[in-house]
Protein backbone atom coordinates (compact mmCIF):
# COMPACT_ATOMS: atom_id res chain seq x y z
CA UNK A 1 0.00 0.00 0.00
CA UNK A 2 2.84 2.54 0.93
CA UNK A 3 4.22 1.83 -2.18
CA UNK A 4 1.31 2.69 -4.11
CA UNK A 5 0.74 5.75 -1.92
CA UNK A 6 4.40 6.39 -2.87
CA UNK A 7 3.52 6.15 -6.46
CA UNK A 8 0.39 8.24 -6.85
CA UNK A 9 2.14 11.21 -5.18
CA UNK A 10 5.19 11.13 -7.62
CA UNK A 11 2.68 11.11 -10.46
CA UNK A 12 1.05 13.91 -8.90
CA UNK A 13 4.06 15.85 -8.15
CA UNK A 14 5.06 15.30 -11.70
CA UNK A 15 2.61 17.73 -13.19
CA UNK A 16 -0.21 14.60 -13.82
CA UNK A 17 -4.14 15.84 -12.43
CA UNK A 18 -6.17 13.52 -10.51
CA UNK A 19 -7.81 12.94 -13.71
CA UNK A 20 -5.13 11.85 -15.18
CA UNK A 21 -4.12 9.66 -12.41
CA UNK A 22 -7.32 7.97 -12.91
CA UNK A 23 -6.81 6.81 -15.88
CA UNK A 24 -3.46 5.04 -15.03
CA UNK A 25 -5.77 2.54 -13.36
CA UNK A 26 -5.52 4.17 -9.60
CA UNK A 27 -8.62 3.90 -7.40
CA UNK A 28 -9.81 7.05 -6.37
CA UNK A 29 -10.02 5.83 -3.03
CA UNK A 30 -6.48 4.96 -2.95
CA UNK A 31 -5.74 8.54 -4.32
CA UNK A 32 -7.49 10.84 -1.52
CA UNK A 33 -5.72 8.83 1.02
CA UNK A 34 -2.33 9.53 -1.24
CA UNK A 35 -3.15 12.95 -1.64
CA UNK A 36 -4.45 14.00 1.68
CA UNK A 37 -3.54 17.37 2.60
CA UNK A 38 -1.49 17.77 -0.58
CA UNK A 39 -3.88 18.32 -3.39
CA UNK A 40 -3.37 21.49 -5.29
CA UNK A 41 -5.52 24.29 -4.71
CA UNK A 42 -6.87 26.31 -7.42
CA UNK A 43 -4.61 29.01 -8.45
CA UNK A 44 -1.52 26.61 -8.11
CA UNK A 45 -3.44 23.76 -10.40
CA UNK A 46 -4.12 26.69 -13.23
CA UNK A 47 -0.33 28.09 -12.76
CA UNK A 48 0.77 24.42 -13.91
CA UNK A 49 -1.63 23.88 -16.16
CA UNK A 50 -0.48 27.09 -17.81
CA UNK A 51 2.42 25.81 -17.79
CA UNK A 52 2.26 22.49 -19.16
CA UNK A 53 -0.44 22.82 -21.58
CA UNK A 54 0.33 26.92 -22.94
CA UNK A 55 -0.94 25.92 -25.84
CA UNK A 56 -4.72 25.43 -24.72
CA UNK A 57 -4.88 28.70 -23.13
CA UNK A 58 -4.02 30.66 -26.65
CA UNK A 59 -6.64 31.97 -28.85
CA UNK A 60 -6.18 30.62 -32.44
CA UNK A 61 -5.94 33.33 -35.29
CA UNK A 62 -9.66 32.67 -36.26
CA UNK A 63 -10.58 33.21 -32.34
CA UNK A 64 -8.50 36.28 -32.42
CA UNK A 65 -10.30 37.50 -35.65
CA UNK A 66 -13.83 36.65 -34.52
CA UNK A 67 -13.30 38.71 -30.97
CA UNK A 68 -11.83 41.67 -33.19
CA UNK A 69 -14.80 41.65 -35.09
CA UNK A 70 -17.36 41.76 -32.43
CA UNK A 71 -15.64 44.21 -30.76
CA UNK A 72 -15.76 46.90 -33.85
CA UNK A 73 -19.27 46.02 -34.13
CA UNK A 74 -19.62 47.02 -30.75
CA UNK A 75 -18.39 50.00 -30.86
CA UNK A 76 -20.00 50.91 -34.17
CA UNK A 77 -23.85 50.10 -32.27
CA UNK A 78 -22.63 52.05 -29.14
CA UNK A 79 -20.66 55.10 -30.63
CA UNK A 80 -20.60 56.52 -26.89
CA UNK A 81 -19.46 53.35 -25.22
CA UNK A 82 -15.81 53.55 -23.75
CA UNK A 83 -13.71 50.87 -21.67
CA UNK A 84 -12.86 51.32 -18.50
CA UNK A 85 -9.15 52.02 -18.89
CA UNK A 86 -9.87 54.71 -21.52
CA UNK A 87 -11.94 56.55 -19.11
CA UNK A 88 -9.10 55.72 -16.35
CA UNK A 89 -5.67 56.21 -18.13
CA UNK A 90 -5.81 60.20 -18.60
CA UNK A 91 -2.68 61.79 -19.58
CA UNK A 92 -1.17 64.92 -17.74
CA UNK A 93 -1.64 66.77 -21.00
CA UNK A 94 -5.57 65.04 -20.87
CA UNK A 95 -5.69 66.48 -17.33
CA UNK A 96 -4.82 70.21 -18.30
CA UNK A 97 -7.06 70.32 -21.25
CA UNK A 98 -9.69 68.44 -18.76
CA UNK A 99 -8.60 71.85 -16.09
CA UNK A 100 -9.05 74.09 -19.05
CA UNK A 101 -12.90 73.08 -19.90
CA UNK A 102 -13.74 73.14 -15.89
CA UNK A 103 -11.79 76.52 -15.37
CA UNK A 104 -14.31 78.31 -18.63
CA UNK A 105 -17.26 76.09 -17.62
CA UNK A 106 -18.24 74.84 -21.37
CA UNK A 107 -19.76 71.82 -20.30
CA UNK A 108 -22.80 74.03 -19.20
CA UNK A 109 -22.58 75.62 -23.43
CA UNK A 110 -20.90 72.26 -24.83
CA UNK A 111 -21.59 68.09 -25.07
CA UNK A 112 -18.89 66.81 -23.98
CA UNK A 113 -17.21 63.15 -24.49
CA UNK A 114 -14.00 61.72 -23.51
CA UNK A 115 -12.90 59.17 -25.54
CA UNK A 116 -16.15 59.20 -27.62
CA UNK A 117 -15.98 56.41 -30.15
CA UNK A 118 -16.11 57.37 -34.04
CA UNK A 119 -16.07 53.59 -35.44
CA UNK A 120 -13.54 52.35 -36.02
CA UNK A 121 -11.30 54.90 -33.63
CA UNK A 122 -11.83 57.39 -30.54
CA UNK A 123 -12.07 60.80 -30.36
CA UNK A 124 -9.94 62.36 -26.82
CA UNK A 125 -12.35 65.07 -26.11
CA UNK A 126 -15.38 65.09 -28.36
CA UNK A 127 -17.67 68.45 -28.19
CA UNK A 128 -20.68 66.72 -29.87
CA UNK A 129 -23.63 69.37 -30.40
CA UNK A 130 -20.86 71.38 -32.75
CA UNK A 131 -19.33 68.45 -34.24
CA UNK A 132 -15.74 69.59 -32.66
CA UNK A 133 -12.89 67.15 -32.22
CA UNK A 134 -10.15 67.97 -29.81
CA UNK A 135 -7.00 65.65 -30.10
CA UNK A 136 -4.36 65.69 -27.48
CA UNK A 137 -1.50 65.19 -29.86
CA UNK A 138 1.63 63.32 -27.87
CA UNK A 139 5.26 62.95 -30.09
CA UNK A 140 4.44 60.07 -31.70
CA UNK A 141 1.92 61.47 -33.34
CA UNK A 142 4.39 63.20 -35.38
CA UNK A 143 7.46 61.25 -34.81
CA UNK A 144 6.35 57.56 -35.57
CA UNK A 145 5.09 56.92 -39.52
CA UNK A 146 1.89 53.84 -38.19
CA UNK A 147 1.10 56.94 -36.34
CA UNK A 148 0.89 59.56 -38.46
CA UNK A 149 -0.92 56.84 -41.52
CA UNK A 150 -3.41 56.19 -38.83
CA UNK A 151 -4.15 59.84 -38.08
CA UNK A 152 -4.74 60.25 -41.72
CA UNK A 153 -7.17 57.49 -42.23
CA UNK A 154 -8.66 58.73 -39.20
CA UNK A 155 -8.90 62.47 -40.37
CA UNK A 156 -11.13 60.84 -43.74
CA UNK A 157 -13.56 59.78 -41.54
CA UNK A 158 -14.41 63.49 -40.35
CA UNK A 159 -16.03 64.68 -43.72
CA UNK A 160 -19.64 64.68 -43.08
CA UNK A 161 -19.38 67.95 -40.68
CA UNK A 162 -16.91 66.94 -38.20
CA UNK A 163 -13.95 69.39 -37.56
CA UNK A 164 -10.57 68.46 -35.83
CA UNK A 165 -8.55 70.50 -33.68
CA UNK A 166 -5.36 69.24 -32.60
CA UNK A 167 -3.30 69.96 -29.77
CA UNK A 168 0.83 69.13 -29.72
CA UNK A 169 1.42 67.70 -25.77
CA UNK A 170 4.61 69.38 -25.28
CA UNK A 171 2.56 72.58 -26.30
CA UNK A 172 -0.50 72.66 -23.58
CA UNK A 173 2.36 71.72 -20.77
CA UNK A 174 4.49 74.98 -21.31
CA UNK A 175 2.38 77.27 -22.90
CA UNK A 176 -1.18 76.20 -21.23
CA UNK A 177 -2.60 80.10 -21.16
CA UNK A 178 -1.89 80.91 -24.83
CA UNK A 179 -3.22 77.18 -25.75
CA UNK A 180 -6.34 78.68 -23.61
CA UNK A 181 -6.92 81.38 -25.39
CA UNK A 182 -6.36 80.20 -28.81
CA UNK A 183 -8.87 77.46 -28.48
CA UNK A 184 -11.57 79.59 -27.12
CA UNK A 185 -11.11 82.36 -29.75
CA UNK A 186 -11.58 79.19 -32.34
CA UNK A 187 -14.73 77.89 -30.29
CA UNK A 188 -16.26 81.51 -30.91
CA UNK A 189 -16.08 80.72 -34.78
CA UNK A 190 -18.94 78.14 -34.73
CA UNK A 191 -22.14 78.88 -34.90
CA UNK A 192 -24.50 78.82 -31.38
CA UNK A 193 -25.71 75.22 -31.18
CA UNK A 194 -28.13 73.88 -28.12
CA UNK A 195 -26.68 71.28 -26.23
CA UNK A 196 -28.19 67.52 -27.68
CA UNK A 197 -28.04 66.00 -24.38
CA UNK A 198 -30.50 67.27 -21.32
CA UNK A 199 -29.77 64.75 -17.98
CA UNK A 200 -30.19 67.47 -15.81
CA UNK A 201 -33.61 65.70 -14.23
CA UNK A 202 -31.89 62.36 -14.56
CA UNK A 203 -28.53 63.61 -12.59
CA UNK A 204 -31.16 64.21 -9.97
CA UNK A 205 -33.00 61.02 -9.82
CA UNK A 206 -29.31 59.20 -10.17
CA UNK A 207 -27.96 61.12 -7.22
CA UNK A 208 -31.13 61.10 -4.97
CA UNK A 209 -31.10 56.98 -6.10
CA UNK A 210 -27.24 56.93 -5.28
CA UNK A 211 -27.94 58.73 -1.36
CA UNK A 212 -31.17 56.27 -0.81
CA UNK A 213 -28.81 53.35 -1.35
CA UNK A 214 -26.10 55.17 0.66
CA UNK A 215 -28.61 55.27 3.39
CA UNK A 216 -29.48 51.68 3.39
CA UNK A 217 -25.80 50.39 3.62
CA UNK A 218 -25.64 52.50 6.45
CA UNK A 219 -28.87 51.17 7.85
CA UNK A 220 -27.24 47.48 7.17
CA UNK A 221 -24.00 48.68 8.39
CA UNK A 222 -25.42 49.81 11.18
CA UNK A 223 -28.01 46.58 12.01
CA UNK A 224 -24.47 44.09 11.90
CA UNK A 225 -22.04 46.13 14.17
CA UNK A 226 -25.04 45.77 16.79
CA UNK A 227 -25.33 42.25 15.98
CA UNK A 228 -21.84 41.88 16.65
CA UNK A 229 -21.70 43.85 19.91
CA UNK A 230 -24.78 41.90 21.14
CA UNK A 231 -22.89 38.28 19.95
CA UNK A 232 -19.85 39.57 21.86
CA UNK A 233 -21.64 40.05 25.07
CA UNK A 234 -23.46 36.82 24.78
CA UNK A 235 -20.06 35.06 23.90
CA UNK A 236 -18.15 37.12 26.90
CA UNK A 237 -21.06 36.27 29.19
CA UNK A 238 -21.28 32.63 28.70
CA UNK A 239 -17.28 32.95 29.39
CA UNK A 240 -17.37 34.86 32.24
CA UNK A 241 -20.18 32.03 33.43
CA UNK A 242 -18.10 29.24 33.04
CA UNK A 243 -15.12 30.46 35.08
CA UNK A 244 -17.84 31.34 37.68
CA UNK A 245 -19.12 27.91 37.87
CA UNK A 246 -15.87 26.32 37.73
CA UNK A 247 -13.69 28.39 39.93
CA UNK A 248 -10.71 29.91 39.98
CA UNK A 249 -9.55 28.82 43.12
CA UNK A 250 -10.20 25.05 41.65
CA UNK A 251 -6.77 23.38 40.95
CA UNK A 252 -6.69 22.78 37.11
CA UNK A 253 -9.10 25.38 36.55
CA UNK A 254 -6.60 26.53 33.08
CA UNK A 255 -6.80 23.27 31.68
CA UNK A 256 -10.32 22.66 32.49
CA UNK A 257 -11.63 26.08 30.45
CA UNK A 258 -8.78 25.61 27.65
CA UNK A 259 -10.44 21.96 27.24
CA UNK A 260 -13.72 23.63 27.29
CA UNK A 261 -13.34 26.33 25.12
CA UNK A 262 -10.78 24.41 22.78
CA UNK A 263 -7.85 27.20 23.35
CA UNK A 264 -4.67 26.76 24.34
CA UNK A 265 -3.67 27.60 28.11
CA UNK A 266 -2.14 31.06 26.91
CA UNK A 267 -5.09 32.49 25.54
CA UNK A 268 -7.16 31.59 28.52
CA UNK A 269 -4.65 33.28 30.51
CA UNK A 270 -4.90 36.37 28.28
CA UNK A 271 -9.07 36.25 28.33
CA UNK A 272 -8.89 36.30 32.54
CA UNK A 273 -6.06 38.81 32.83
CA UNK A 274 -8.41 40.99 30.41
CA UNK A 275 -11.86 40.24 31.84
CA UNK A 276 -11.63 38.42 35.39
CA UNK A 277 -8.70 39.93 36.47
CA UNK A 278 -5.33 38.59 36.78
CA UNK A 279 -4.84 34.53 36.25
Amino acid sequence: MNEKIDEIQTLYNSGLSMRKILCKGFKKRDILIALKNKSRNMHDANALAHKLYPDSFKHTEKTKLLLRKKQLKFYKDNPQAATSWRQKSLSYPEKLFLQLIKKNDLAKKYDIVREYSFFPYFIDFAFVNIKLAVEIDGSQHWKVQSKIERDKKKETLFLNGWKIYRIPEFLIKSEFEKVEQDFLSYLQTFNEQCKLFTFEQKIIEHEEFKKYKEQQHQQKRHELKNKRQQLKQQWLSNRLNDVKQIGRRHWGYICQLSKLWNVSHSQVRRFLKKYGGVA
